[in-house]
């Protein structure tokens, strides 16, 4: 569970302590007053029940990234160089834009992106792990403008945590980014499933992450099997060509309960 940016173990008693509840209300809620489209399949909350029960066999390694401090404009340069050539057309001027635009504030209580107007506030600049947060809110915000359903618009920004941190692996020594970034999304997708049992009424706006953490790293591998396919399917995606159900379908990652065991095992694919 990610509460005020940070990945966070839930017990009992700290979500007994914690108003979750109210704040993930107040979320809905805003979500509702601009009319966003909060519906989502059924099939899909009956995917995410079957995969639960299969998540006990899945030990996340757990282990500390191995980050190292650099400077704003050299964390500028790698997301730059590395990866401005994944998006084309109008995504990447606003990708380009959103770099030169976003605003760093240790004050900020945590990152977050506005995706109606289209601005990036992150709490801190200065490692390799924030350009994964960075391109998580970037991809909020490119996904979404052609793409309006919320409980697809987590998939994405997810699969780029794990896509920036196969790089940064190739540049830091033992940098375990991969394997840290994924045992977190599981360790994600069992907290929030939780929550969502807790509080079923919340299921618009938990769904979306459960979802997105549970389906990251078939993105990802689908990254790594072949980038220059990956581009051009995500590149459709962001311009409405191509839906984001349609593309799992595509890759063999449907949210279906016959998927289920592909994607358990392709974690450990993963995680070996």
């Amino acid at each position: 569970m990610v509460i005020n940016g940070k990945f966070v173990s839930l017990t009992w008693e700290k979500i007994r302590n914690y108003d979750l509840y109210r704040t993930y209300k107040i979320f809905m809620q805003q979500m509702q007053n601009k009319n966003m489209d909060l519906s989502y399949p059924e099939k899909y909350v009956d995917t995410i029940e079957q995969a639960i029960y299969r998540m006990p066999e899945i030990n996340p390694l757990k282990p500390e990234c191995n980050d190292e401090v650099r400077r704003a404009n050299e964390l500028d340069e790698i997301a730059i160089k590395n990866f401005s050539d994944i998006f084309n057309g109008p995504s990447m001027f606003i990708f380009r834009s959103l770099m030169r635009s976003k605003t760093i504030d240790p004050e900020f209580p945590f990152a977050a992106s506005d995706i109606e107007n289209r601005t990036i506030m992150l709490k801190s600049y200065e490692t390799l792990s924030d350009l994964m947060v960075l391109f998580y809110e970037i991809l909020h915000i490119l996904v979404y403008r052609n793409n309006k359903k919320v409980v697809e618009l987590e998939l994405f920004p997810q699969a780029f945590k794990l896509i920036v941190a196969d790089y940064l692996d190739t540049i830091t020594k033992d940098g375990n980014f991969v394997t840290s970034t994924l045992s977190t999304q599981i360790e994600e997708f069992k907290y929030n499933n939780y929550i969502n049992l807790l509080y079923p009424s919340l299921t618009p706006v938990i769904l979306p992450y459960t979802i997105g953490s549970y389906l990251a790293n078939e993105i990802y591998l689908a990254y790594k099997k072949d980038r220059e396919e990956f581009e051009i399917h995500f590149n459709k995606i962001l311009e409405g060509a191509l839906s984001i159900p349609d593309y799992l379908e595509l890759i063999g990652a449907s949210l279906t309960e016959e998927n289920v065991d592909k994607v358990i095992e392709n974690y450990k694919i993963v995680l070996k």
